[in-house]
């Protein structure tokens, strides 16, 4: 995959988040690819990392419940290491994590994974952005 744009790679190493314990989700995968940009920055962590970060992140529920983490920056950054909305386990976050692909130094959840996912969430822009995935990997 050939990275088209840096801002978002340039932003999650600014977190200094450690290796393995974390990857980025959803449409920022496809920012960096330059398929579209994205609103915010969704990383998935594992449970140690999203419970050791300090008071720069800013803790909230999501509307179904689950827990979440947030910080500002460029792009605001939103992580959770579970989603009970999308079935996603905290054992189903670490696969994730450990499958993720380095772009610039920076893991990314899969593309493929990326649309399995979205194409579950099923929102009209996720599946928007599943024909984009679909697009762009018949073109590779």
């Amino acid at each position: 995959m050939k990275i088209v744009n840096q801002r978002i790679i340039e932003q999650v190493k600014g977190l200094k988040l450690p290796d393995g314990e974390y990857a980025v989700f959803g449409s920022a995968l496809l920012e960096v690819l330059g398929l579209r940009e994205s609103g915010d920055i969704d990383i998935l962590m594992t449970r140690r990392l999203f419970e050791s970060l300090g008071s720069d992140w800013e803790r909230f529920k999501y509307p179904n419940g689950d827990d979440g983490i947030r910080r500002g920056g460029e792009k605001a950054v939103e992580a959770f290491y579970y989603c009970n909305f999308l079935k996603m386990s905290e054992e189903v976050v670490e696969d994730m994590i450990v499958k993720a692909v380095d772009l610039g130094g920076v893991k990314f959840v899969s593309l493929d994974a990326t649309a399995k996912w979205k194409n579950q969430f099923g929102r009209d822009k996720d599946l928007r952005d599943v024909k984009l995935i679909k697009k762009y990997l018949e073109e590779k």
